[in-house]
């Protein structure tokens, strides 16, 4: 039980710190995210795409929740191509 608790202090701390930066960084004018380096995409390595595969199939929710991160990335570095 003391185990199930740590496990949720420990998302609702990562949950609550995570916010805390965001809206920090946006105070001080910077974005929320860090720019993603220029080729970012094209040098992962097979095995890491492989892997990220397999966790989605493992994980479902794991898999829609990065459906919308992917297409919001593919459409910043289409509109920052432009």
């Amino acid at each position: 039980m003391r185990l199930l608790f740590l496990f949720g202090a420990g998302i609702l701390f990562s949950l609550v710190s995570g916010w805390a930066m965001a809206f920090q960084r946006i105070a001080r004018g910077m974005p929320v995210l860090p720019p993603v380096p220029p080729g970012a995409w094209r040098s992962l390595r097979p095995g890491a795409l492989i892997a990220a595969l397999l966790m989605g199939l493992a994980m479902p929710a794991l898999a829609v929740s990065a459906v919308p991160v992917l297409l919001a990335e593919a459409w910043l570095a289409l509109r920052k191509a432009r």
